[in-house]
């Protein structure tokens, strides 16, 4: 099978398509309506004509009354009819529904009753289902009952962490840009076409899965056909985002939309690098957490026991983000001047998040709700949290060892656990003259830059982009290095400097999305290339692979005495 696309390939797709699309706005939607359809154009293509093979060689049969000919006409039905069977049974793909805490309007009846309207006021297509899912998120999902003939069922989900960070009108703000991702008012076509391209693109998942001739050829052209759509589609899929936030403010207000794009943005960052990592803190103290997770954060917010400075951190980093190619939505602060909100802040004194559209929607079941996620969240996360606590405790008496020793006679695995746990029991200042031991010993351990530029940019020391800007565009941790320089940067009022250290990180974490989507798997049309490895670890992975396959099918490798005795070599 042919590559990928890389990143530069299907960006200059993407601006070719939005160059097309400026200077000739009709002709660009017509085309891009017409690329839509040769999806499905393919697909009932196949169908009609193995149908229509099939139904001709029945009549050839009826016609003809030479028994020679009848029979070489049968078995080229036959052939025709099995290929029939192979297209259909690849079509024939099952799409599994988002899954959540299913809701009805009987137990939550305000909340539908929000959605009730939007969906009369946009008139958008019917909502099936509505879950409940723990994120700072909400979405629409359609999976299509028929696979790829379709009829979607259209699930609403709603975030417990969105719920407890916006009030009523923000967070209708928010339902309203995703139904009016359905909706049959604002731009119906560009509405479709940002449907169509997720159902292709949901199908181009399944379809890569799929083995036989019917499977090779379905393959063969989405592989070529879905990418090709994605950059074609982008430009209008865009236009859709800005049309969805504009029925967004419509249905609320300009500062509503804009205070719930802004929230949502200042608290993904809070949760994924304050609240959580915070959180899992309390497993080195204690073997179960004195409040449990959503509940606790519920509490932290109600209280506003929160770092303003941190969040305001959050906002600007936001701020600072450029619109790119990785997604269709726009970045941050083009939203809010496309809402005419462009310098939009937001005023953290009048932050209360008891009036939050949680306390409105769930009543009371507020507690309820909350101590079901919770229960959830214990049921998955207690074997882990345990685990951690003992682990800890473990790790301090490690640490105690280790400090009882001279540094010069430890090894470099020994001083690298040593800074590991001194910066974790003890603290990051502490720890950094360890790791700048190590560096001096081991200059081409790129881990150690990783690990110096953090520790460097906590004591706000600029020597941190020296270290993040050593680690090799190849290593691991690349483009988590120039994300953290960018934020360490914006922070520090260097917003120009930020822009070239996140275009970097941008740039690469598209490349090896597209490397690692190249290398998922293997098909049968890849062309091999010979291992480039030793005899001795090509020998070494024959017998773990040979053991897999014997564990996995006993039956066969049983009855084969010199298989079975190399199998148990090998273990």
């Amino acid at each position: 099978m042919a590559n990928a696309p890389t990143f530069d390939e299907f960006t200059g797709w993407i601006r070719a398509a939005e160059t097309e699309a400026a200077e000739n706005g009709s002709g660009y939607k017509r085309k891009v309506g017409l690329f839509a359809m040769l999806g499905y154009a393919f697909v009932f293509g196949l169908i009609i004509l193995t149908l229509a093979a099939l139904v001709g060689l029945v009549a050839l049969v009826a016609l003809r009354e030479s028994g020679g000919a009848t029979a070489g006409i049968a078995k080229l039905g036959f052939v025709l009819a099995i290929f029939g069977f192979m297209v259909a049974s690849a079509l024939w793909v099952k799409i599994d529904p988002p899954t959540g805490k299913r809701i009805t309007r009987d137990d939550f009846p305000d909340l539908f009753a929000d959605i009730d309207d939007l969906q009369r006021k946009l008139d958008a297509l019917p909502i099936h289902e509505v879950i409940l899912v723990p994120d700072l998120n909400a979405f629409v999902a359609q999976t299509p009952r028929l696979g790829v003939l379709g009829w979607q069922r259209n699930t609403l989900g709603i975030g417990l962490e969105l719920m407890l960070v916006l009030d009523r009108e923000e967070m209708r703000s928010v339902l309203a840009h995703e139904l009016g991702h359905l909706s049959g008012n604002h731009s119906k076509f560009a509405g479709w076409i940002y449907r169509v391209r997720k159902t292709w693109t949901n199908l181009n998942t399944k379809f890569s899965e799929l083995g036989g001739w019917g499977g090779w050829l379905i393959r063969k052209f989405f592989f070529w056909y879905v990418p090709r759509f994605d950059a074609y589609s982008f430009a209008l899929r865009r236009l859709n985002e800005y049309e969805a936030d504009a029925a967004a403010a419509e249905l609320t207000s300009a500062d509503d939309a804009a205070r719930a794009l802004v929230k949502i943005n200042i608290f993904a960052g809070y949760l994924d690098r304050v609240y959580w990592d915070g959180f899992f803190k309390q497993a080195s103290e204690t073997p179960q957490p004195s409040r449990m997770a959503y509940a606790g954060f519920a509490d932290r917010l109600e209280t506003l026991d929160l770092p303003i400075d941190t969040l305001e951190a959050f906002r600007k980093h936001a701020m600072a983000r450029e619109t790119g190619y990785q997604d269709t939505h726009p970045a941050l602060r083009d939203r809010l001047a496309g809402l005419g909100r462009a310098s939009f802040t937001l005023d953290y004194d009048k932050l209360d998040f008891k009036r939050s559209v949680a306390h409105d929607w769930l009543g009371p079941k507020f507690d309820e709700v909350i101590g079901t996620f919770d229960a959830d969240w214990w049921q998955t996360a207690q074997e882990r949290w345990e685990g951690q606590y003992q682990k800890v405790a473990a790790e301090r008496r490690e640490l105690t060892e280790l400090q009882a020793r001279p540094i010069d006679d430890l090894t470099l695995d020994e001083l690298w656990t040593l800074g590991v746990r001194t910066s974790r029991h003890i603290g990051g200042a502490e720890a950094l003259p360890i790791f700048q031991t190590y560096k001096a010993r081991d200059d081409q351990d790129f881990d150690v830059a990783m690990v110096l530029g953090r520790l460097l940019a906590q004591q706000g020391d600029d020597a941190c982009l020296a270290e993040w800007g050593r680690i090799p565009r190849e290593h691991k941790e690349f483009v988590r290095a120039h994300d953290e320089a960018a934020v360490y940067l914006d922070n520090s009022d260097r917003s120009d400097e930020a822009k070239e250290w996140r275009a970097k990180a941008d740039k690469r974490y598209a490349e090896v999305q597209a490397i690692e989507a190249d290398h998922s798997g293997v098909s049968t049309d890849d062309t091999l290339i010979e291992p480039q490895l030793s005899q001795a670890n090509l020998d070494y992975l024959r017998e773990r692979l040979l053991a897999i396959l014997a564990a996995s099918s006993p039956r066969g490798w049983r009855k084969n005495r010199q298989a079975s005795r190399a199998v148990c070599r090998s273990v």
